[in-house]
């Protein structure tokens, strides 16, 4: 198969990457060469999709946006170093507490639970230990944000931090936008236990830092605005903004 270029494009991502490489703008203009790279068969009424060689892949650090079926058969060939699954917290507002004072943080609301809660259908067929499912998460990366974190534990409800499947959970304060209020790492502490929130205020490069990580699948949630600028666009055609979106990482 042939090799092929990244197109230019004059979008600028807002998430900082080292190199001088816009790794957003690459996650959206790949996606359609991934596609091409990438074939479906059927064997015995059932279809699966299987990644062409590595060889195919351009040079350099690079982020490829593709189905989660996709993605399944991308763990499953080896043919990412990291694969995410990214989540946009659902809806969300500041709680009131019993005694009428409003709460600091944002919290999902009864909507915002729905949205989560509708994506645990999804992570239950492709994202739980099984013979066709390569996609269990190895590492689960929240922001310093309530709603980010309730909706990850929703959509993910066998691999919370206190469960017996001892799956990691790191709070990172790189992977959210700046400007949003966080929690404290006290806060989050108390709330969440079993949450490391060592890097909690870590506002590093966050695809340096998942370079440094051994985890594979990795998970995270953050807010819209984050997700949709780091894959460099709203959402893939035919699936809603609080689905899950799955990215390639070649580093």
């Amino acid at each position: 198969m042939s090799s092929y270029a990244v197109p230019n494009t004059e979008r600028v991502s807002t998430i900082p990457c080292n190199e001088n490489k816009d790794f957003s703008t690459q996650v959206a203009c790949l996606g359609e060469a991934y596609r091409n790279i990438t074939s479906t068969h059927s064997t015995h009424g059932h279809l699966h999709t299987s990644v062409c060689p590595e060889s195919n892949f351009p040079p350099g650090r690079f982020g490829v946006e593709m189905s989660i079926e996709q993605a399944n058969a991308a763990a499953m060939s080896g043919a990412f170093d990291k694969i995410l699954l990214l989540l946009e917290h659902g809806e969300a507002d500041y709680a009131t507490s019993r005694d009428g004072t409003v709460d600091d943080d944002l919290s999902l609301t009864k909507k915002g639970y729905g949205q989560a809660l509708s994506v645990s259908g999804e992570t239950a067929v492709y994202c739980y230990e099984g013979e066709n499912s390569a996609l269990s998460p190895d590492l689960f990366v929240v922001p310093p944000l309530r709603c980010a974190i309730e909706s990850l534990l929703v959509a993910f409800p066998y691999y919370t931090p206190d469960s017996i499947h001892t799956k990691k959970w790191i709070c990172h304060g790189s992977c959210m936008d700046h400007d949003t209020h966080s929690m404290s790492a006290e806060t989050l502490e108390t709330i969440f236990p079993g949450i490391d929130v060592n890097e909690h205020s870590d506002k590093s490069d966050f695809l340096t830092w998942l370079g440094t990580r051994k985890e594979r699948v990795i998970a995270v949630s953050s807010t819209p605005s984050w997700v949709r600028s780091f894959c460099g666009s709203s959402t893939m055609e035919g699936k809603s903004s609080r689905s899950l979106r799955a990215v390639g990482i070649k580093l």
